[in-house]
């Protein structure tokens, strides 16, 4: 509901309030059943077993969808009182939101099996589930509730209450008649209504003291001061010339659901098992959702924040010069940069440095080992603090142009970098921690961001006619073409310990070896036995097939300039893009009007082709994908002999992504519209 009332000449008011009731159910189709991951590897040359492929089924009801409800209740209040005083215009206001959310997320809830690993085909180890020759899986995880602390109640989610307060002044300035400022100020105060349930086991333990942290603390209601400035000077009395900018800090909507993990997982009302199958040989897959195997005792996961933690605000500064060119022209030049001041930052307690890796050339990273004591009793615990790790710059051009008669076309190119230390870009703590590709899993590391864009070009060209008094027909095509998206190459297999934590995890950036390493026998490829072979033939054979493996990564390298240039380092997150991406969109639409008692009300009928390049050749409009924004070439393991990692390379493709199946395809879209 909004009412806007005039007080005055000059005094006036708006007020708007509104309610919004969101239930969101992630559903799952067919019947209960595990989550089954098989990791398998396939020959893709007979004539040379060591040119592998890799590939993965997926089965079962995906581990993300078993329990996942969000219920959101969102109450807002906005109230702005205008005053005008000839060359200033002075606004105050507030803006409130009232949250209550109901959020229930159990990953893994019918459990969570993976067969195979970087040397092993995990097809076999699947097929033989059920006879005498099964064996446990690689990896095993569940989670549940824990009913002793839920009243019984084995859907138990949790919920709280939060609200925001935002408080702001401003003043428009016409200082004359070239230049305008406008300058204020922005308060916002976030705070909780609820608290989650102390674990005083966890918080009395010597690990929360170590590292000052409880379970249920929440961030106190603290101001978080927004100063901005903007301002507009026209260069001349014709407005030809125009320079505008502006610089201040932003604040925005906070991002309850990274705190809200504390609520979810306080160590109290879930369990949870994560596990491999080598420290738990017995194991064996059960299809039963509701008799799993969890753990003796209880071990659970617990998310805190830290006492240090800011809610996120940047540092945003633009300039722009605008001009009015011979021949009807219009071109425009603006930069922007934007500063974290705070950004998050995910650490997991559970583990303790245990030496270092080192791959040569000065590059070396931490290996991580999992507190044995601490592990008896969870399974992970996720830290959530803060740092002003990130940026952001991009500078853009635009031209344009009116050329009458209803036709009108503009141009732009943008070119920008963005770099972060964590995107935050799941809702789960553990996946912003483990899933945030690192050569240090626990420390800060700033790489480019999954948003970084580098180069984007749009352009678009669109015609519009009214003829018969009564008829108008538009007519558009819309051109976008943009660097593909960013990935990392990660090792398929555990560099620095921290697997164990989250089943199925793979998060350390690869090193990329040199020439000369390779040459000297830096991959080892896995060989059948033969019966009654000598070790000396055996050693001929390995060195044929270590050769073999050698010469197909150095074709891969071949294949990737990029690639090349990170050969003798940890090949940093995202350091990789995928190939540019060309998109056309059409638009047409036909208005029918009529003007009634002096106004004119419109009938559109209007339709769209998206990615129109793909309707007229299949090959074109392509979107490549990447999943998880990874690949996973070289794999790393652990000589048991020797304790010494050994590296092997899996053939890839000769490029690294797929194509979306469906942002590779057209589509079309038709729309009614009736305006008055």
């Amino acid at each position: 509901a909004e009412l806007n009332s005039k007080l005055n000449e000059r005094l006036s008011n708006e007020v708007r309030v509104s309610y919004s009731g969101i239930r969101d159910r992630n559903t799952y189709y067919g019947a209960r059943f595990p989550f089954i991951r098989i990791n398998g590897l396939i020959a893709t040359d007979p004539t040379k077993p060591t040119q592998t492929s890799r590939y993965t089924i997926l089965a079962g009801v995906d581990n993300n969808r078993g329990a996942n409800e969000l219920d959101q209740d969102i109450y807002s209040l906005t109230d702005n009182l205008t005053l005008s005083l000839g060359n200033h215009t002075l606004t105050f206001g507030t803006h409130n939101e009232l949250f209550r959310m109901r959020n229930l997320y159990l990953t893994n809830y019918f459990g969570n099996y993976t067969y195979g690993s970087s040397r092993k085909d995990g097809l076999q180890d699947f097929l033989n589930i059920g006879t005498p020759a099964e064996e446990a899986p690689e990896s095993y995880g569940y989670s549940g509730v824990n009913t002793q602390f839920t009243g019984g109640n084995n859907a138990w989610a949790p919920s709280f209450r939060a609200g925001q307060i935002g408080l702001y002044a401003q003043d428009d300035w016409k200082v004359n008649s070239k230049l305008r400022l406008t300058y204020g100020l922005r308060v916002d105060m976030p705070f909780f209504l609820d608290r989650p349930t102390a674990n005083q086991d966890f918080n009395s333990s010597a690990v929360a003291k170590e590292y000052g942290v409880t379970n249920n603390y929440l961030p106190p209601i603290r101001p978080l001061f927004s100063p901005r400035v903007g301002f507009r000077y026209d260069v001349d009395a014709d407005s030809r010339y125009v320079i505008r900018g502006g610089t201040g800090i932003f604040t925005g909507r906070v991002p309850f659901v990274w705190i809200s993990n504390s609520f979810s997982n306080s160590g109290m009302e879930y369990l949870r098992t994560a596990v491999l199958g080598t420290n738990v040989p017995t194991m064996r897959f059960n299809s039963d959702v509701n008799h799993q195997f969890t753990q003796p005792g209880k071990t659970t996961e617990i998310d805190m924040v830290g006492t240090n933690f800011r809610y996120p605000q940047v540092w945003r500064s633009n300039l722009a010069f605008d001009a009015k060119l011979p021949g009807g022209f219009r071109a425009s030049l603006e930069g922007m940069y934007t500063r974290n001041l705070n950004s998050v930052r995910y650490r997991n307690l559970l583990l303790r440095e245990n030496g270092t890796l080192d791959h040569g050339h000065g590059q070396v990273r931490p290996v991580y080992k999992i507190d044995a004591e601490l592990a008896k009793q969870y399974t992970n615990l996720i830290l959530l603090s803060s740092n002003n790790l990130g940026y952001s710059y991009n500078l853009t051009a635009t031209l344009a142009k009116d050329f009458g008669h209803g036709l009108d076309a503009s141009i732009a190119y943008t070119f920008g970098e963005s770099k972060a230390g964590n995107d935050g870009t799941s809702s789960q703590a553990a996946s912003n921690w483990g899933y945030n590709y690192s050569s240090d899993i626990n420390g800060e590391e700033l790489s480019y961001s999954n948003f970084d864009m580098r180069h984007r070009i749009i352009g678009q060209l669109n015609y519009r006619v009214e003829y018969a008094k009564h008829f108008a027909t538009t007519i558009g095509i819309i051109y976008n073409g943009q660097s593909g998206g960013r990935y990392s190459i990660l090792y398929y297999g555990d560099a620095n310990g921290d697997a164990r934590t989250i089943p199925g995890l793979r998060n350390d950036l690869a090193y990329i070896p040199t020439k000369e390493e390779v040459a000297n026998g830096y991959f080892t490829a896995t060989i059948a036995n033969k019966p009654g072979e000598s070790a000396s033939d055996r050693a001929i054979r390995q060195a044929q097939a270590n050769k073999e493996m050698a010469d197909s990564f150095e074709q891969f390298i071949a294949s990737s300039g990029d690639l090349a240039q990170q050969r003798g380092r940890i090949a940093p997150r995202n350091a990789f893009m995928s190939e540019f991406v060309h998109k056309f969109d059409l638009h047409f639409a036909q208005d029918f009007f009529l003007n009634i008692g002096g106004r004119r009300h419109t009938l559109q009928l209007n339709a769209d082709i998206i990615n129109l390049g793909n309707l007229l050749n299949r090959g074109w409009g392509m979107s490549p994908y990447i999943q998880y924004d990874n690949i996973t070439p070289i794999a790393i393991s652990t000589d048991r002999a020797t304790g010494n990692p050994v590296y092997s390379f899996t053939h890839h493709r000769s490029t690294p992504w797929d194509y979306s199946d469906i942002n590779s395809r057209w589509r079309a879209q038709v729309g009614v519209k009736y305006t008055f």
